[in-house]
């Protein structure tokens, strides 16, 4: 028997992070809709988008701290990343 690997694909990306509230989220896949939570799961932004590629996000006046971004791409695959505002 073998085993097989799991590979993940990072399929975007968010700069700058850690960041001052302003950040870019770059995917190889088109996004659809955009949601960031707090550490707390409270909803901090949520938006729907027409199948972009690149999005600008300003969070600058939220609280400082760790946010979770979630992505939903065009084939309806959900992809997570922590961000940190300081």
């Amino acid at each position: 028997t073998s085993i097989n690997d799991i590979h993940t694909e990072n399929n975007f990306v968010v700069f700058p992070n850690p960041s001052y509230g302003k950040f870019i989220l770059n995917s190889n896949r088109n996004i659809t809709s955009i949601e960031i939570f707090n550490y707390l799961g409270e909803k901090a932004y949520a938006t729907i988008v027409k199948q972009q590629t690149s999005n600008e996000i300003d969070l600058s006046n939220s609280s400082k701290g760790i946010y979770f971004v979630r992505l939903t791409d065009d084939n309806e695959n959900i992809h997570t990343e922590k961000i940190i505002i300081q």
